[in-house]
């Protein structure tokens, strides 16, 4: 039996009266720490120095790109000398713990005495003692970001447009420069890149109206999906070279070799037209080189890319609340809740096994898998109805073209029609493969997850019905908070262009349309953690035998020791809401072939 493979068989009759009678109410609320923090400060309304007029739409722009791309941001606007230093304490706060942070600064900018200063809109410089009181000293923000121990930090300044100091005794001192002063690279914090609009001593142009032209520039070429920070800021550089026809070159400035900006885009990632954003920097883990070298990732989301180009994200050892609470939503029986310890960390597939993934590896397309499952003579007793094949079921014939039983094919789709046994013989081939490329030790090995490291992968953190939150049920295919992180029953047809699958008889979905299939990876919004399409798209196989969980705390636990039938996790293109929650469990038996059905890997420590 199983739960669900297909929308229009799954739905038992008391499956309907779980879900008619059950008290619903929301999930225990997890409270997440950002991973992404920014503090964008923009200041033109100036009392005493002359005003600007793109600054504050410039710090609005950088807001939203940042926000788009998964940043908490502070936004400071027009801000006094008080106010900057208050929204520094809050960019501190909220950067605590956070993977990358980054400073954001449009105004006016000086250089007095070899010293870089940011000035506020309220700054009066009639003496060198308020020079000391009355702005905010580059080396100060540097020093705040260093001590907040953030693994990767970016500043950038879009300053120095013109002398500000018009009124001042310090207009015609000779020790005023013009433009900012390069940063030493002695003071340079580590995993730190600055940026300036103009180079070292020249002036950056304010704009004739909307942005300025760094900014513009900025905002375009930092959202490009899967571009690398330093690849971003080189495009950065380049635009506003020759939209002023060189009259202003950005200057970049960073630590060391830089490799930490050229392994994580700050923009939204994905293969496709991604309506989410990842909230994860690009950290990377190199494969070994050597035999023994570390594999490990250091904190949750660090990524590796292995010699395939399949990337993979890092899990850490830690605890989490499986299952779920009896006031869930659409809640199941089996999904008892119970406190799980991983001991060891784990690297997990960011994105479901592809079909060009699986022809590399397995030298098979989806169409002899689609053959395969026409010709599978085993009668199943986990369909609804008398025990019959696959094809029967399905009204097919043996020998029929395998493309009546394909929706969508594509080198970035997900492989399906891959059962239980398959999935894992991938896994050992792409063990073969990779320690043939030299970038596998022998004591590490590609894996289906366990259950209990399926969902605590999923949850990255989170104890909610979701890893976004709560899920808020209208209709069997309407759940919206769905929408933004997953392909599911409700949206998997809108502008879908594959052969795919009637949806006439899908009953209440979030959106009309026609027919539906299986999506490409990466479209929609990851998890905390980077890994896309935990829920939705496709179920996906873990090692487990279904049984029940343990009862009380566990300790890596591995399911029941026999079955007959296999776990799969996440809900898919094809499932009602309330079966695409991180504790929704599914199984069935392991030879069976399922449209809605792929994997994904998992890469640890082998167990002897």
């Amino acid at each position: 039996m199983n739960r669900l493979t297909w929308t229009n068989f799954r739905l038992w009759p008391w499956i309907y009266l779980v879900a008619l009678f059950t008290v619903w109410t929301a999930g225990m609320a997890g409270v997440q720490a950002a991973e992404r923090v920014a503090l964008v400060i923009g200041n033109g309304g100036y009392q005493h120095a002359k005003p600007l007029a793109n600054p504050t739409r410039d710090a609005a722009a950088v807001s939203k790109l940042l926000r788009d791309a998964g940043f908490e941001v502070v936004t400071v606007e027009d801000a006094g000398v008080e106010e900057m230093y208050l929204g520094m304490e809050k960019f501190k706060k909220a950067a605590a713990g956070a993977r990358v942070g980054l400073f954001y600064y449009a105004g006016h900018g000086m250089e007095v005495d070899g010293k870089n200063f940011l000035l506020p809109v309220d700054a009066v410089l009639e003496s060198p003692v308020q020079l000391r009181t009355q702005t905010v000293s580059l080396d100060t923000v540097l020093n705040d970001m260093k001590a907040v121990r953030l693994p990767a930090k970016l500043v950038i300044l879009d300053c120095c447009r013109d002398n500000p100091l018009t009124r001042s005794w310090m207009a015609t001192r000779s020790n005023v420069a013009g433009g900012l002063i390069a940063v030493p690279d002695a003071s340079i914090p580590e995993a730190t890149m600055i940026m300036y609009a103009s180079a070292p001593g020249q002036v950056a142009l304010d704009g004739t109206g909307g942005n300025s032209p760094f900014t513009a520039a900025l905002v375009k070429h930092l959202a490009e999906p899967g571009v690398s920070a330093f690849d971003a800021f080189l495009g950065v550089s380049d635009a506003v070279a020759k939209s002023t026809g060189e009259r202003q070159v950005p200057w970049i400035k960073f630590d060391g070799a830089g490799r930490t900006f050229r392994l994580f885009a700050l923009g939204r990632e994905g293969t496709g037209s991604s309506s989410g954003s990842s909230t994860r920097p690009e950290v990377m883990v190199e494969p070994p080189s050597q035999p023994g070298d570390a594999m490990e990732g250091k904190l949750a989301g660090d990524s590796m890319r292995n010699a395939l180009g399949m990337k993979l994200r890092w899990c850490p050892a830690g605890e989490f609340w499986m299952g779920s609470p009896e006031t869930e939503k659409g809640r199941f029986d089996d999904e008892v809740r119970h406190k799980v310890s991983l001991s060891q960390g784990f690297w997990l597939g960011q994105y479901e096994v592809t079909q060009g993934e699986w022809e590399a590896v397995m030298g098979r397309s989806l169409r002899d898998q689609a053959r395969l499952m026409l010709e599978d003579d085993t009668v199943y007793t986990c369909l609804p109805g008398d025990p019959a094949t696959l094809r029967e079921f399905n009204n097919q014939k043996k020998d029929a073209d395998p493309t009546v039983a394909i929706g969508t094919e594509g080198g970035n789709i997900p492989i399906y029609l891959v059962n239980w046994e398959e999935a894992t013989e991938f896994c050992r081939e792409l063990t073969e493969r990779e320690r043939r490329a030299g970038k596998l030790p022998e004591n590490w090995e590609y894996r289906l997850p366990t259950e209990a490291e399926w969902e605590y992968a999923c949850r990255a953190g989170t104890s909610t019905t979701l890893y976004t939150g709560a899920l808020t049920i209208k209709g069997d295919k309407n759940g919206p908070e769905l929408d933004e992180i997953a392909w599911y029953g409700g949206n998997s047809s809108v502008d879908y262009e594959g052969r795919g699958w009637s949806t006439d008889d899908w009953a209440e979905k979030q959106y009309p349309g026609g027919r539906a299939g299986p999506r490409e990876v990466g479209q929609k919004a990851p998890n905390d953690w980077g890994l896309y399409d935990m829920i939705g798209n496709m179920f996906e196989w873990c090692q487990d035998w279904y049984g029940d969980y343990p009862q009380g705390y566990a300790v890596d636990p591995k399911g029941v020791g026999t079955g007959t039938l296999r776990v799969a996790r996440g809900g898919s293109w094809e499932n009602q809401a309330y079966l695409c929650r991180s504790a929704l469990r599914d199984f069935t038996q392991p030879t069976i072939r399922i449209r809605n059905w792929g994997f994904r890997v998992a890469l640890s420590p082998s167990v002897k």
